[in-house]
């Protein structure tokens, strides 16, 4: 038997209390935006203990969760611009195949239009990427070259 496993059995470790103990240490972390912080503490107290409230706060909550932080996103968004400026295929570069439709390549275009919008100048490759797209997309669209 483990030290946490005994001192429960004594009841010197009180189950509710350490599961109330994290929820409002999850509370908290939401206030604070800190949302793997609070994530990590409603999981841990309904390890600790299964209770309605750390379940509703994390299912109230999951879409804050799941959020990418700038940073991550920023990284994420470098790999995308150094993979198109690498790519010389225009298919490979739009991320569709080589035997996508005229309209596979105009939704493609316009999500990654979408994408390097969303960017805002956080990137500084970005301008670079997406004149390659442009033009991978200029050429895939016109059956005619």
């Amino acid at each position: 038997m483990c030290i946490r496993d005994r001192l429960i059995s004594e009841g010197i470790i009180n189950m509710d209390c350490e599961a109330e103990k994290c929820i409002k240490i999850a509370e908290q972390a939401i206030e604070d935006k800190n949302y793997q912080k609070a994530k990590k503490f409603l999981l841990k107290s309904l390890h600790i203990q299964y209770n309605t409230q750390a379940k509703a706060l994390l299912d109230k909550h999951a879409h804050l969760f799941d959020k990418k932080t700038e940073a991550d996103q920023r990284v994420e968004d470098e790999k995308l611009c150094n993979l198109i400026l690498k790519e010389d295929n225009y298919y490979k570069m739009l991320g569709i195949a080589t035997t996508a439709s005229e309209d596979d390549v105009k939704h493609q275009f316009i999500a990654l239009g979408r994408k390097f919008k969303n960017m805002n100048g956080a990137v500084a490759e970005a301008g670079a990427a997406f004149k390659k797209v442009a033009q991978a997309y200029l050429c895939l669209s016109n059956l005619e070259k």
